[in-house]
């Protein structure tokens, strides 16, 4: 697994939260559309804590 460093200590950051699934509201006659930006929430040894990029969780999968 590549490694997830904090934008503003350099620590490494593990996850926060359970990997989970956000979903659009569901149109009428569409299936579910997955909401590009909202990824799990990681954090370092120093509390700072963010959100995965779109191309970082495309690669942890």
């Amino acid at each position: 697994m590549m490694p997830i460093d904090c934008n503003v200590c350099g620590e490494a950051m593990t996850l926060a939260v359970k990997p989970r699934e956000r979903w659009t509201p569901l149109p009428k006659n569409e299936r579910p559309t997955m909401i590009p930006y909202a990824f799990d929430e990681w954090v370092c040894s120093n509390d700072h804590r963010r959100d995965l990029t779109y191309a970082e969780s495309r690669m942890l999968e």
